[in-house]
């Protein structure tokens, strides 16, 4: 840099190239026969408003060659446009402030949570973190955060044998040292720099230590596996669970149970069908009856289909006791395949019976418990059967089994084929072919 500079990181004019010429890179080895000359900078400090780990990671190398640099961050104040106004009953004018400040320095900790965020999942953005965190814990890097009022000035003060002050609206980021229209103005006039090193060490006395540390290193963090598959959850669930509406019905159900009613409901309106795999034991038969019961109280009629032995115990006491059973016919299995309504000379010859009471048009909702016995495609009394019943005008289906998955995963495929029909129907999930998805896993 030189006596007087004009820095707008326009034509390569960047702060960045300045602060390079303003402290030397003492990696450069020198010629044999010369003796080393002490740092051109031994002391660094800088104002700014805000810091990113890209824009610190630009410069780490040059600044890890000061003895001391101390990092001065604090709250930025609002736009004029957007400042909240004391209103009558608010707080006096300096706790009015107190409160702004205390809002501004909330912002300024999630800003810099979001920053690190945002950074590439690459080696690179990790070695600015970790630049940053060994420099603070090292204590070269010193950070505090001015508390008392707003901080809206930007000041790097360079000491050494030829001190430096640069001013400006440049924030100590990739951008603002780099690409951002800024406007910094260096100079090293002795008289300016001393005059800008007073005012500097009077906010620093005033600011209060900062964990700058603590924010940095919290990604590199050892975290059990069974909480990173909690967040995979949440990131992709947690919206639809901030959506939820926990609706209180006549079944009783555990909280777990309710989410699945909530997930189930949601994914019928959306395909259809849905499909509940819990082991056994978890409730399939109350999430499937909360459903049977959501369709009998819209006076809709539904269809359970379930192996015979479950139809005369499990079931039938299960509608007995939340009286749904009014609105809600069930058949097992062979009774199903009799009526007469899916008769088939050649393929079904004995589906010739009244079994069924409506038309199957008539028929909202199908529940299929033990749902894997309808999993062979070419089943003339099953499969068959169900995708008869299933045609013509909408009916939701949904599959209860505990083993979806019985010899490969096509057993699946299977399944989801009864009301997923088009194999382009999750495209909208980024699934274009489920089809190909299955066949190639």
């Amino acid at each position: 840099m030189t006596r007087a500079a004009f820095i707008t990181n326009q034509g390569g004019n960047t702060l960045l190239a300045a602060l390079q010429a303003a402290i030397p890179d003492a990696s450069v080895t020198l010629a044999p026969g010369l003796a080393e000359t002490p740092p051109a900078v031994t002391d660094i400090s800088i104002a700014t408003g805000f810091l990113s780990p890209a824009g610190f990671g630009t410069i780490a190398e040059r600044l890890d060659q000061a003895a001391r640099i101390r990092l001065l961050l604090g709250a930025e104040p609002a736009p004029e446009a957007w400042r909240t106004t004391r209103r009558p009953g608010d707080p006096p004018p300096v706790a009015f402030l107190r409160r702004e400040v205390a809002e501004g320095l909330k912002l300024l900790d999630a800003g810099l949570r979001r920053e690190r965020d945002r950074q590439p999942f690459s080696p690179e953005s990790r070695r600015h973190l970790l630049a940053m965190a060994r420099m603070l814990r090292a204590g070269t890097l010193e950070v505090r955060r001015y508390e008392r009022g707003f901080l809206h000035a930007r000041a790097m003060l360079l000491d050494g044998l030829d001190p430096a002050i640069i001013v400006g609206s440049s924030n100590l980021t990739r951008a603002g040292l780099t690409t951002n229209l800024e406007l910094n103005l260096g100079n090293r006039d002795p008289g300016l720099f001393a005059q800008g090193r007073a005012w500097f060490d009077a906010l620093w006395a005033d600011a209060l230590p900062f964990d700058l540390a603590a924010i940095f290193e919290e990604p590199e963090q050892e975290f059990p596996p069974w909480l990173i598959f909690l967040r995979i959850l949440w990131q992709l669930y947690g919206e639809e669970l901030e959506q939820e509406r926990q609706e209180a019905g006549e079944i009783p159900l555990t909280a777990f149970q309710l989410h699945g009613v909530w997930r189930a409901q949601r994914i019928l309106r959306d395909f259809g069908g849905v499909v509940v795999a819990d082991e056994v034991g978890l409730g399939k038969t109350f999430i499937a009856g909360a459903i049977l019961d959501a369709t009998a109280r819209n006076r809709q009629r539904a269809l359970l289909v379930c192996p015979a032995a479950l139809r005369d115990t499990t079931w039938k006491r299960f509608l007995n006791d939340h009286n749904i059973g009014r609105f809600v016919e069930m058949v097992s299995y062979d009774q199903l395949a009799r009526d007469r309504q899916f008769h088939d000379p050649l393929r079904r010859p004995q589906a010739n019976q009244d079994i069924l009471s409506q038309n199957i048009e008539d028929y909202a909702l199908v529940v299929v418990d033990e749902a894997h016995n309808y999993r062979n495609p070419d089943a003339p009394y099953r499969a068959e059967i169900l995708r008869r019943l299933l045609a013509g005008q909408r009916k939701d289906l949904v599959l209860l089994t505990a083993t979806p998955v019985n010899n490969s995963l096509w057993d699946l495929y299977y399944l989801l084929r009864f009301f997923l029909r088009q194999h382009g129907a999750l495209a909208a999930r980024g699934i274009v072919d489920y089809r190909a998805r299955f066949r190639d896993a």
